[in-house]
């Protein structure tokens, strides 16, 4: 069995499960996701992404009260004893290098520790990966009763602008990009749907777009938005990219 450490929001999530799932077949073994840092959350929008502690994770470590005594601290002392028990060995996955290169570190009973942020860390099963990420029927309907509403005949542009937590980072895209990326496709047959984390800005920056809706809804409404554009301006996001493949 391996384990893999969850960190970050859903498109690091997806990445994450997409690893473990592909990592886990290769080496004809099962996984589960160390919990310390982050909860695992995906399985709230795809009904197939839970793993062997998911019920574990719903019950015991989401009791409300005492401090956070189950939900947090708890949860922590878990994952932590369950790592020294089973003596699992911690390996970096780096970003910065070759996933080819990166590949060579894959065995069995370690604690994975990345980004995973490469296709080809899942390229051999990622139909079956993409089957488990389908979005449960709720959310599917919910989106449906949003993008009907919006005006039809339009070819629809749905443009992310990843803003807040990029802040800190320095890695935010400039305005330029999304204003060249507008001007590039300009046709009066486009509508634009643009989803950000700061809407004051899509506001602000971009109020000379005439046919536009500025998406106020959940992350897996956004995620649809993208998902059913007939073009796509993207950020630098792992959401962005999940949303498009």
């Amino acid at each position: 069995m391996i384990s893999v450490e969850l960190q970050g929001r859903l498109g690091n999530q997806l990445f994450q499960y997409a690893f473990a799932y592909a990592t886990a077949k290769k080496l004809n073994s099962r996984f589960y996701f160390d919990r310390r840092l982050q909860s695992l959350f995906i399985p709230k929008y795809f009904a197939q992404t839970k793993d062997i502690f998911y019920y574990l994770d719903k019950t015991i470590f989401s009791l409300k009260g005492f401090d956070g005594f189950f939900s947090v601290y708890l949860k922590q002392k878990f994952y932590a004893l369950l790592k020294k028990i089973l003596n699992y060995e911690e390996v970096y996955i780096s970003d910065q290098l070759e996933p080819q290169l990166e590949r060579l570190k894959l065995n069995d009973r370690k604690l994975f520790t990345g980004f995973f942020q490469s296709e080809y860390y899942f390229a051999d099963c990622k139909e079956e990966i993409k089957a488990k990420f389908v979005i449960k029927e709720k959310y599917q309907t919910d989106f449906r009763n949003i993008f009907n509403d919006l005006p039809q005949g339009y070819k629809y542009v749905v443009m992310h602008v990843r803003r807040s937590d990029y802040f800190h980072y320095d890695i935010q895209l400039p305005a330029e990009y999304y204003h060249n990326a507008i001007s590039a496709i300009e046709s009066e047959n486009n509508y634009y749907i643009l989803i950000s984390d700061d809407t004051d800005f899509l506001e602000s920056e971009f109020g000379y777009l005439n046919k536009k809706y500025i998406s106020r809804s959940t992350e897996i409404i956004d995620f649809q938005f993208l998902m059913q554009a007939d073009i796509c301006i993207i950020s630098n996001s792992t959401f962005s990219w999940w949303g498009l493949i």
